[in-house]
């Protein structure tokens, strides 16, 4: 492995970030809005705030985004607000609601839409110019609102696609902390580990540069305190603002880099077995880490001294210690009995795009390997056979 020293950055989404910042909303939306949201959302009444804010112009509020949504989904999205006339794309909510919103951006704009095309990117939009979006996460975690990629899944294949391209940018993100603090401890945990291990994906990266890497630094640094502190205290504006900030800068980080092996690994397991996404990356952290340790080129050292570690041999046993404070083991073991039960999906692990972004190449064995470090901190279950 080796750091390149030829590198480029560019990030375009404009950062709006600040408790109370979500009524200033309508600065930043012209004309008629659409709203794209889930029924929780709408059901806790941050859309009903959100179509107050938008009332000068009217607003549309489609809130039927899923968790995971599927190529179904999304295309019904699209089929429901095509001829909507709409001018501004607000899409309010965590991860899903705001892929979905990306690539309704797009879709209400450009000529004879496809959204399998768009994510194979055999597309003829690179020059469409999409609706304004508006990304308003509601949970910290993905950094979705300011990366240019979109998650749907193939229900029937049971397989995560990503749709990448530089018109799925959101034109501002909107970051209110004071939107989490109802969050519930599963939904903080998960998003959190999420953007936990995105910062550290961005970091053991091929495609790492010396901005992604100071930005993810930094977003090392916030999480663990953060969430120890919203485990016992999930209504500290304070934390919730460190959250979103760590979340925040996850997301700028893989806008550059993409993610690479730990998120690769977890896709078949949120895929097959319904492990949140964030849970599913975590379960692969540890081993992944270890992984890339046996052949670190001082960028794991550089993030254990910046962690104040004595040296990078301290790092997993750090990681892990913060997962039996969080109680992560806990939260996978409803969905993943233990490391066995994923050995069927070892073949639909390493996803195109993703896996040989890693700092060191990884083979199906690697990742045998990988799943069985796993078992020194989740071992069997005891309804295990």
């Amino acid at each position: 492995m080796s750091r390149t020293s030829r590198w480029d950055y560019r990030n375009p989404v404009k950062v709006v970030f600040g408790s109370g910042r979500l009524d200033e909303l309508g600065q930043y939306a012209h004309g008629r809005s659409l709203v794209v949201t889930s029924a929780g959302m709408a059901n806790r009444g941050v859309a009903a705030r959100v179509a107050k804010l938008l009332e000068r112009d009217g607003s549309l509020l489609y809130d039927r985004v899923q968790s995971n949504p599927t190529l179904a989904q999304v295309d019904e999205a699209i089929a429901t607000v095509r001829n909507e006339n709409i001018d501004t794309v607000v899409a309010i909510g965590g991860g899903s609601s705001l892929d979905v919103g990306k690539v309704l951006s797009l879709a209400l704009v450009a000529p004879n839409f496809a959204l399998g095309d768009l994510v194979t990117g055999d597309h003829p939009w690179r020059d469409t110019e999409p609706l304004p979006l508006l990304a308003v996460p509601t949970t910290a975690g993905t950094g979705s609102e300011v990366t240019p990629t979109a998650t749907v899944w193939d229900g029937d294949a049971r397989k995560k696609l990503s749709a990448t391209t530089p018109r799925l940018f959101p034109s501002t993100a909107l970051i209110d902390p004071e939107l989490a603090l109802s969050l519930p401890w599963e939904a903080t945990l998960g998003p959190g580990l999420d953007a936990y291990s995105q910062c550290f994906e961005a970091i053991c990266n091929r495609n790492a540069t010396p901005v992604a890497t100071a930005i993810a630094q930094r977003g090392l640094r916030l999480v663990p305190g953060a969430l120890r502190r919203l485990r016992t205290d999930p209504t500290s504006i304070h934390a919730r603002t460190e959250m979103a900030e760590a979340a925040l800068l996850s997301g700028l980080a893989i806008s550059q880099t993409r993610t690479a092996l730990a998120h690769s690994m977890s896709y078949p397991i949120t895929a097959h077995l319904g492990l949140a996404h964030g849970l599913a990356c975590a379960l692969a952290l540890p081993g992944v880490l270890a992984f890339n340790l046996e052949t670190d080129d001082g960028r794991l050292s550089d993030v254990a001294t910046q962690a104040g570690l004595e040296g990078s041999d301290m790092l997993v046993p750090t990681l892990l210690d913060l997962y039996a404070e969080l109680g992560v083991a806990d939260a996978i073991r409803p969905h993943v009995r233990d490391i066995d039960a994923l050995q069927p999906f070892v073949p639909e692990m390493l996803t195109a795009g993703r896996a040989e972004n890693n700092i060191r190449p990884a083979d199906y064995a690697d990742v045998t390997r990988i799943l069985a470090t796993t078992e020194r901190w989740f071992p069997a279950g005891p309804d295990a056979s």
